[in-house]
């Protein structure tokens, strides 16, 4: 049977694991965001709706981060 505090453990190892998968998920996100920034320069294409996507994208991710860490 596992304790209290291994199962205290366990969960606290997956939230963080939880976290850094969407710390690489954010990365991704902006990297995105910044690959369209670059493309509205160089090209004149409207990519706000796709920024705008991206935008919430990153808010949701961030939600889910706050999540984790307050669980």
């Amino acid at each position: 049977m596992i304790s209290e505090k291994e199962l205290e453990r366990i969960k606290g190892t997956m939230g963080m694991r939880t976290y850094g998968k969407l710390f690489d998920i954010k990365g991704q996100l902006m990297t995105i965001f910044n690959e369209l920034y670059d493309m509205n320069i160089d090209t004149e294409l409207d990519t706000q709706e796709a920024k705008n996507q991206v935008i919430r994208a990153l808010n949701s991710v961030r939600d889910l981060m706050e999540e984790t860490i307050n669980e």
